[in-house]
């Protein structure tokens, strides 16, 4: 039972009641990302999730500390690209005080100065390590090159230097433009009913007004490049994507499946191919970068920094075949039961029945059902899969980002393509 209101002050509620469950899932969500900010801005968004947590005008950060672990807790939070979250899991009888420590700490952040530093310092060593982690950091490099001209692209944490440029005012006032208005969405799910929840909500967040309206965002034009940036080590990391469907594309539900073919599981055709058949890679996937208005498809590999040139060809390939041939039904079939016993899974969860409904709002604007999902997956066919690749897979989406030390075959990965 899913049930959606809309307050008087545009904030929207939204429940699942799960008469089963044992815990309460909240989720406090923002309908900003690092995507919305300015290019002086970059990294705000980031750090005004740290600053919730660093004290209120009524609550310290011990304080804070002693009630999350009174509650059960973790309280935790995110920062994407397109939306800011602030979870917390808990029992369904100390929902009124867990609504009410998640509304003080968005809406009374004191931002102390002191704590601003310290803050300050912890983002800067992220963004550090993040730097000499080149599993990870070729993700980021992907996006800045797949999308160079929109702020879709940049870093969700932001930069050194933009980080030590941001204040403690600008902070106060991107919060209380960006986070204090009704572009909230507060989900949960459990054994909760609806109007349990808005009766709480209503008193805890009545000091939420209007909305302030984000910057009109051009859509994100994703561009052929090629990325790479020489570290002396052994291992590279690999980043090789073309262009994917939006959130809300109605063949969204193709591109799933195509993905999960390419790089879902041991079992895909670049596990097969790279690992399993060639001993050339420990780990490679392929997952579907996502967003409002536009989205990437990515190979993943780690490999020795001489076999680079090799992997790539052999992703390549497989991009190319999944182009001009069509899968199989029987390849098809297991792919596809394979995502819906995930989905069937995923109802255990009250945190993913809650992030469900949170981001179907956002994208969507409706709840979608797990069931209407897997109704949906049903449709496709081999033949919608070949059609979809074969539109999407092109030389001039093709995107490639390599973090090793590749000199010796840079002038052949500068030309790749199918």
């Amino acid at each position: 039972m899913v049930e959606k209101s809309i307050l008087p002050n545009g904030i929207r509620v939204l429940t699942e009641n799960i008469p089963q469950a044992h815990s309460v899932s909240i989720g406090i969500w923002v309908v900003n990302g690092s995507r919305h900010e300015s290019l002086e801005q970059a990294g705000i968004s980031h750090f005004v999730e740290h600053m919730l947590f660093k004290g209120s005008a009524n609550c310290s950060t011990l304080d804070i500390s002693k009630k999350v672990d009174a509650l059960g807790g973790p309280l935790n939070g995110f920062t994407g690209r397109e939306y800011s979250c602030l979870h917390l899991r808990t029992l369904p009888e100390k929902l009124s005080l867990a609504i009410n420590l998640m509304a003080e700490l968005l809406l009374k952040t004191c931002y102390d100065p002191d704590e601003v530093e310290k803050e300050r310092r912890v983002i800067l060593q992220e963004i550090e390590r993040l730097n000499a982690s080149p599993d990870e950091k070729v993700h980021d490099l992907f996006s800045q090159t797949f999308w160079p001209d929109s702020a879709l692209g940049r870093p969700v944490l932001g930069t050194v230097e933009s980080v030590q440029k941001i204040t403690r005012d600008a902070l106060v006032h991107f919060t209380r433009e960006r986070y204090i208005n009704s572009s909230l969405i507060i989900s949960i799910a459990g054994n909760v009913g609806h109007g349990q929840v808005l009766e709480h909500v209503i008193t805890a967040f009545a000091p939420v007004s209007a909305l302030c309206p984000l910057t009109e965002q051009a859509e994100p034009l994703p561009v052929k490049a090629v990325s790479l940036e020489l570290l002396p080590a052994t291992q590279a990391h690999i980043c090789l994507g073309t262009e994917a469907l939006s959130q809300s594309h109605p063949n969204r539900f193709a591109g799933m499946l195509l993905n999960a073919v390419l790089g879902g599981g041991m079992s895909s055709r670049l596990f097969q191919s790279l690992r399993e058949e060639n001993g050339l890679v420990y780990a490679t996937y392929s997952y579907l970068n996502s967003h409002s208005d536009s989205g990437a498809m990515v190979s993943y590999a780690t490999t020795s920094a001489n076999q680079v040139g090799e992997v790539v060809g052999l992703i390549l390939e497989q991009l190319d075949y999944l182009r001009h041939h069509a899968v199989s039904a029987e390849e098809l079939d297991a792919v596809r039961q394979r995502l819906q016993d995930r989905l069937e899974m995923s109802l255990d969860s009250t945190y993913s029945r809650m992030e469900r409904m949170a981001l179907s709002e956002i994208f969507q604007g409706e709840y979608v059902s797990v069931r209407s999902v897997m109704r949906e997956l049903a449709k496709v066919t081999p033949d919608n899969l070949c059609k979809l690749a074969h539109y999407l897979m092109s030389n001039d989406s093709l995107c490639l980002c390599v973090i090793g030390d590749v000199d010796d075959q840079a002038e052949k990965l500068q030309n790749i393509s199918f």
